[in-house]
């Protein structure tokens, strides 16, 4: 579902939507610098179990997984499930799936995590994750 603020432009949620569905082809193509991209630089990283992470913290660890060749994880597009546009700010919930590779190919693991995420409208005018909660399902 989608909620717009009064007066706000619809072309503010598709450019999120774009951002975030063509983030696993940036991961596929192992683009650090574009997978990186849909954070603001300033980002704060939640995710149960673990102490907050920064964007630099974040970063370094998309860029260790996308290099690592003992195994890969390939995502599907999210299910957006909320987009909630507000001025400068937006929120999106949405569930990512993953399917984790050895370097045979093999099938080691699929996952699937329920996220809340907030957005900020950046100087350049981009869209990027400010908050990025993400919960594992089990």
């Amino acid at each position: 579902s989608t909620a717009i603020a009064a007066g706000q432009d619809p072309a503010d949620e598709q450019d999120i939507r774009r951002a975030l569905n063509a983030w696993p082809a940036a991961w596929d193509a192992r683009d650090a610098g574009a997978v990186c991209d849909l954070f603001a630089p300033d980002a704060v990283f939640v995710y149960p179990g673990g102490p907050d992470r920064t964007y630099g913290q974040a970063c370094a660890q998309f860029t260790d997984l996308i290099n690592n060749s003992d195994r890969s994880i390939v995502y599907e597009p999210p299910e957006i499930e909320d987009v909630l546009v507000d001025g400068e700010l937006a929120v999106v919930r949405l569930t990512w799936t993953g399917t984790i590779k050895g370097a045979d190919g093999s099938v080691l693991e699929r996952t699937k995590e329920r996220g809340l995420d907030v957005f900020g409208r950046q100087d350049d005018g981009h869209w990027r994750i400010t908050t990025s909660y993400a919960f594992p399902l089990d």
